[in-house]
């Protein structure tokens, strides 16, 4: 029921308007006139567009690989691109073509620069889906696009062909400028840290120089060294506990033998063989249970040597007296003399070094407190002139390196191949006059329709018993159907036909005002 009743009340709006159909249609017609005169009088805007490659392949930067500053071309291009659109670039631009002709104020300059930033478009084939279905010969990352829309076709074209030379340019430039700034950066932080390596060097030399007894030597630092001269202060009272037990044990000899013997009282050398026996036995025992540098085994070693020795002199001053009767020296007393002196000398150095030692370990041990701060400072300054060498030797690369770049930059040449010229199409790209006119012709209709709507309900009349029931709010008893006639029935068809052969004519104007727009100029060619 609701839907009917929905029905209903369109079918009643749609009788009311149709009593003011040529209303309708006056209004629909004046509408699209004044539409057409709109769209005629918009100016044509042409799209002057320029395609250049840009070669950034180096065969220089391929053979020489890391020992130059990779720089990026493409970077660079893009920050030429960003650049062009700059205020200061736009204004550069406007000056260059002759656009600010007529410019006086600020205001208008801004305007004139808001107007360019928005309709000049420089882009690569990357970032356009068409570029990417064409089929170039060329790699499309390094395509760029430069694209400019104007009223005037030969504005737009000139537009474009010097967007395009301060594109090579300024990318040239940018280049050259990138790397001289990078050279200079360089040259300064160098000349920096070269101050600031002599100042480390000098801090350096004049600590070693104040503190040269207390520097860290091939001994190494505190610590080694008074271990090693505690430890060679032991071996020293070691060698001469050992010195010390000989020589009383040759005193002790000493005192059993008589300085002087008739040949009668001369010692048969026979006699110490067994001596020597009983020694040897003995040292070969010791040596079983200790090593050769025992004190033990080296002093049996040695009892057994002098006991050679002088049986070996007894035997010798046989030789020598050959028999006679008086009192000669006592060869193994003087034996014992000369090994007594020769190891009493050994004792007196042996002490005179362990002194030398003792005073060694008592002057470290005095500095124990003192030494450690200055290796301490020794190795934060050691550490400091290392980080200050280092950085300057890895600058000193690098400016090397951007030496060995900036002549790489001035003697590689990048190429711009221009793929398509800077023109611009005879047929405008905007404004879009069939879309235009389209929209005109609806919207002059729903304007007529609109007004027929209007008109019927400033004057609304009832159009059936249910409308009359509503509207007065008195039930209705009966209604008379109306019979039409076939003369009334031919003036009705009359009327629809010629209405709709009305709005029929004005769809064909409209499409012949737009075929007159599109290709003879219209409003525009019949102004000019």
């Amino acid at each position: 029921m609701q839907m009917q009743e929905i029905f209903q009340q369109l079918l009643q709006i749609l009788r009311g308007a149709w009593r003011h159909r040529w209303s309708a249609l006056i209004w629909a017609a004046g509408a699209c006139v004044v539409g057409w005169m709109l769209v005629g009088l918009q100016k044509d805007v042409f799209e002057a567009k320029a395609r250049v490659y840009v070669d950034t392949k180096s065969t220089l930067r391929q053979l020489l690989g890391e020992q130059i500053v990779e720089t990026s071309v493409e970077d660079q291009l893009r920050y030429v691109r960003e650049a062009l659109l700059g205020r200061p670039q736009l204004a550069r631009l406007a000056s260059e073509t002759g656009l600010d002709e007529g410019i006086e104020t600020l205001e208008q300059q801004q305007m004139l620069i808001d107007a360019l930033s928005q309709s000049i478009i420089i882009a690569s084939s990357s970032d356009l889906q068409d570029y990417r279905r064409r089929r170039d010969s060329v790699r499309s990352d390094d395509t760029y696009t430069i694209t400019y829309q104007n009223s005037d076709r030969a504005v737009a074209v000139n537009v474009v062909s010097t967007l395009l030379d301060i594109f090579v340019e300024d990318t040239i430039g940018a280049k050259r400028s990138s790397s001289e700034q990078a050279g200079q950066f360089l040259e300064r932080q160098l000349a920096e840290y070269e101050s600031r390596l002599r100042a480390a060097e000098e801090r350096l030399a004049s600590f070693k120089a104040n503190n040269i007894d207390r520097m860290p030597n091939q001994e190494g630092d505190y610590f080694d060294r008074l271990q090693s001269a505690t430890d060679e202060l032991a071996t020293a009272r070691q060698d001469l506990r050992l010195a010390e037990s000989r020589l009383e044990s040759i005193e002790l000899q000493m005192r059993g033998e008589a300085p002087r013997v008739s040949p009668s009282e001369a010692p048969d050398p026979n006699s110490l063989e067994g001596r020597i026996l009983e020694n040897e036995a003995r040292l070969d025992d010791l040596r079983l249970r200790y090593t050769e540098s025992h004190p033990d085994v080296i002093a049996a070693r040695e009892i057994v040597e002098e006991l050679r020795s002088r049986q070996a002199a007894q035997y010798a001053q046989i030789g020598q007296d050959g028999g006679a009767s008086v009192a000669s020296n006592n060869p193994v007393f003087q034996a014992l003399q000369i090994s007594r002196n020769e190891v009493a000398s050994e004792v007196a150095t042996l002490r005179a070094n362990v002194a030398e030692r003792e005073r060694r370990v008592a002057d470290l041990r005095e500095l124990i407190n003192e030494i450690p701060q200055v290796e301490a400072e020794l190795a934060r300054l050691t550490r400091d002139y290392d980080v200050e060498r280092q950085q300057y030797q890895a600058l000193l690369d690098s400016l090397q390196r951007e030496r060995l770049t900036r002549e790489v930059v001035q003697n590689e040449q990048v190429e711009f191949r221009i793929i398509d010229p800077p023109v611009a199409g005879l047929q405008p790209v905007a404004p879009p006059r069939a879309l235009l006119m389209l929209v005109v012709l609806m919207g002059s209709l729903g304007l007529g329709a609109g007004v027929a709507y209007v008109k019927d309900q400033l004057s609304p009349v009832f159009q059936s018993s249910d409308s009359l029931e509503r509207g007065l709010g008195v039930p209705v008893l009966g209604a008379v159907s109306r019979v039409w006639s076939d003369s009334v029935r031919e003036a009705r068809i009359r009327t629809v036909g010629a209405f709709a052969f009305a709005v029929l004519g004005l769809v064909v104007i409209n499409l012949g005002v737009l075929v007159f727009e599109v290709y003879f100029g219209g409003i525009r060619g019949l102004l000019t």
